[in-house]
């Protein structure tokens, strides 16, 4: 949604012709979802300039995503003796 917030604010102020789009993929499990949503985000707003990258060495930390269901996300206090200092297992 931010991204196609983001491209109608864009190409409100600038034009499509002068609009470049990026997606990015790093093995997330919603990446061909977002990919559609980047094609058709980008048709939509007339935008040709469209630049697909594939970042595969963000797998290597894959277990520390947040959103994934089955690992905890540590909780601190911003500022607190361990906000720099957490550790994901």
């Amino acid at each position: 949604m931010d991204s196609c917030v983001s491209t109608a604010i864009a190409r409100e102020r600038h034009g499509a012709e002068n609009l470049g789009l990026l997606h990015a993929g790093y093995g997330q499990r919603t990446q061909a979802r977002e990919r559609r949503a980047f094609e058709d985000i980008a048709d939509f707003y007339g935008v040709r300039d469209r630049l697909v990258v594939q970042l595969d060495h963000f797998r290597a930390i894959r277990r520390v995503r947040p959103y994934r269901q089955d690992i905890a996300v540590p909780e601190n206090e911003f500022g607190g003796p361990d906000c720099m200092a957490a550790r994901f297992r």
